[in-house]
């Protein structure tokens, strides 16, 4: 309490469980306020100071009324003095603690300053180690770049060097991908170059390994041209690419699906499809798939609707002519993605010679060539319409619901008298049917295809007759001339004949209807089972396959006796006299040859032969010719 006070004034009240207060009045008197323990009292201690006198401590109850007698301790007039003494040290103290704390505060502002300093030096030199590093990343981001473009400019040599070879535009066309995926990856992000120079030093080794296949490939068919060109060296190089193991071969039918996968289909007598696919690497042929037939397949037709792939397969013979042809569909998404095409459809047929696509307002349609049955050659062939898949858009299912696939259903049919072969082609925007029949006269009916209706009509417009034997068509045109080729085969009325010429018509729109078609000229041939139409630097030809010559034996019957012939090719001239327009070419070995398909692949020519028989077996090789560029020297392969 303060001294000044006249009166005693009772020290607050402390209460259970607060600290001790402690009061000093002297160095050597001290006045304790203690609290009464709660679990003991409820009284609390007061003491009063006055200014002269005595000090009393007295026991006061919770209301401040006094309990017992007050305990007086004597006390002097220095209690005043002791107090202003304590108060004039306190403030002593506290004055050195201030002057020690502004002294602390001063040496850390110092070393703050000093400290503040250090930092901006330290992030100056960090800043100036940063821009070196910088500019030493730039430089060296540009020798990259010109590492690249030194990289970019090997590329471009080495693709000049290859440009030639078959097959190195594809491998090439994937360096100079590479190599621009590598300029973009360095310029995006270099930590990348070294996975990107190593990824482009794979596709050059690749490029190496495939550029030795094709020199290892090409020293093995040098041999061939050598000698086409030494035997021939005015005629074009015709030199064997590859052979095929095959047995009563009857066609080859070759495409590309969507513009990727190369085809090239074999149908053999024996009862079996043969699909081969072209491996880049190899350059060669493999199978993909092989399919049994039920019956002998006579020849092949690729088409498409609506952008799903078909092959349409003439079947002449399964123990019986009254057989069934077969439709097949190219699967996208196959369970066994070695086996893609599917059987689509078994269409009834006679005989099946031969198979021809066409579409008439939109519409499609099969037809087929039937030679005889067992009765006789008097039969009749069938067009088959394509019908679309059924829509059904209220889900109702029964005979109407959806499908997925079409179907062809039967659409016309006409008489034919051993048809044997037969071509759909359009002349000044006219749809035509050519059919050849064989047999009683061997003539070629041409009709004119109407389609009013969903049932097309057939209108014969010109019957070619006279003829010494009617079997495989062709309908082209060149020098805006269309021509009719005319093969004169092998029948049972003409085996005695060993020279049977085949025949070259022309169409005269000046001529009347029903004559249009004139006789142009005649090619020497034996026992023709195909024809082939193609051009090679706008210079038209013909392939004719000469299958078999005959004599007679001792008795003067007619007998088959040689198969290994040579087979021919006829160029067309315009200059030439109309009659004599078509001379021989050349002449490549075939036996006992069913079926020719020339085709272009990679910018290269080729001609597939399919060969059926010899003399003694049906087990005979096919084989594909690839046509080279002959105006070099002998010996340089291009």
């Amino acid at each position: 309490r303060s001294a000044q006070s006249q009166n005693s004034h009772p020290m607050p009240r402390a209460s259970s469980c607060e600290p001790i207060r402690t009061l000093s009045v002297t160095s050597a008197l001290i006045f304790f306020l203690l609290a009464a323990t709660a679990s003991s009292s409820t009284n609390n201690l007061e003491l009063s100071v006055p200014v002269n006198g005595s000090a009393q401590l007295v026991y006061v109850d919770a209301s401040g009324n006094p309990v017992g007698p007050p305990a007086t301790i004597a006390t002097t007039a220095s209690l005043a003095r002791a107090r202003s003494e304590l108060l004039r040290q306190f403030q002593a103290s506290l004055d050195r603690e201030f002057y020690q704390l502004e002294i602390s505060v001063q040496n850390m502002n110092s070393d703050l300053f000093v400290a503040m300093q250090a930092l901006q030096t330290t992030q100056a030199n960090a800043l100036n180690s940063l821009a070196v590093s910088l500019t030493t990343f730039n430089a060296s981001l540009s020798n990259r770049s010109r590492d690249i473009t030194t990289l970019q400019g090997e590329s471009s040599q080495q693709r000049v060097r290859t440009q030639a070879l078959e097959d190195s535009l594809a491998s090439i066309n994937s360096t100079a991908i590479a190599t621009v995926s590598l300029q973009t990856a360095v310029q995006g992000n270099t930590t990348s170059i070294a996975q990107q120079a190593t990824t482009l030093s794979s596709t050059l080794s690749l490029q190496a390994t495939n550029l030795a296949a094709l020199q290892s490939r090409l020293s093995l068919l040098q041999p061939y041209i050598r000698q086409a060109c030494l035997s021939n060296p005015s005629l074009p190089g015709l030199g064997v690419a590859q052979q095929i193991d095959t047995s009563s071969a009857t066609a080859f039918e070759y495409f590309t699906i969507n513009g990727g996968t190369s085809y090239l289909v074999l149908s053999t007598f024996a009862g079996e499809l043969r699909f081969y696919i072209y491996s880049l690497p190899l350059s060669t042929w493999v199978l993909q798939q092989a399919i049994p037939l039920s019956g002998g397949a006579q020849t092949l037709k690729y088409f498409t609707i609506n952008s799903t792939s078909f092959l349409a397969v003439a079947v002449l013979h399964e123990n019986t002519f009254n057989t069934n042809s077969f439709v097949y569909r190219f699967d996208t998404t196959p369970a066994m993605p070695t086996q893609p095409w599917q059987l689509f459809q078994s269409l009834p047929t006679t005989g099946a010679s031969d198979v021809a696509f066409f579409t008439l307002n939109n519409t499609p349609y099969l037809v087929f060539a039937n030679l005889n049955n067992e009765t006789g050659f008097a039969q009749t062939s069938t067009i088959y319409r394509y019908d679309p898949p059924v829509v059904d858009p209220m889900g109702m299912g029964g005979p109407a619901a959806a499908t997925t696939l079409g179907t062809f259903v039967v659409a016309q049919t006409f008489p034919v008298v051993g048809a044997r072969s037969l071509v759909y082609f359009v002349l000044s925007g006219v749809n035509y049917l050519a059919v050849s029949n064989r047999i009683n006269g061997s003539s070629v009916n041409i009709y004119r295809l109407d389609a009013p209706t969903l049932t097309p009509t057939l209108t014969l417009i010109q019957q070619i007759s006279g003829l010494s034997g009617a079997g495989a068509l062709s309908v082209f045109t060149t020098n805006n001339t269309a021509f009719l080729a005319i093969g004169n085969p092998l029948t049972s009325t003409n085996l005695s004949v060993t020279s049977r010429s085949s025949y070259l018509f022309a169409y005269d729109i000046t001529k009347p209807v029903g004559s249009q078609w004139v006789q142009r000229q005649t090619i020497p041939s034996c026992g023709v089972s195909a024809l082939e139409y193609f051009e090679l630097g706008g210079t038209a030809y013909v392939a004719v396959a000469n299958q078999v010559t005959t004599t007679t034996n001792a008795a003067g019957v007619p007998i088959l006796v040689n198969y290994t012939l040579k087979s021919s090719i006829f160029r067309f001239s315009p200059t030439s006299p109309l009659v004599s327009q078509w001379s021989l070419y050349r002449e490549f070995d075939t036996v006992g040859v069913s079926g020719l398909r020339f085709f272009t692949l990679m910018g290269l020519n080729y001609l597939a032969v399919a060969n059926r028989m010899n003399a003694t077996t049906t087990f005979v090789p096919s084989t594909l010719f690839k046509f080279y560029d002959n105006s070099v020297p002998c010996g340089d392969v291009w």
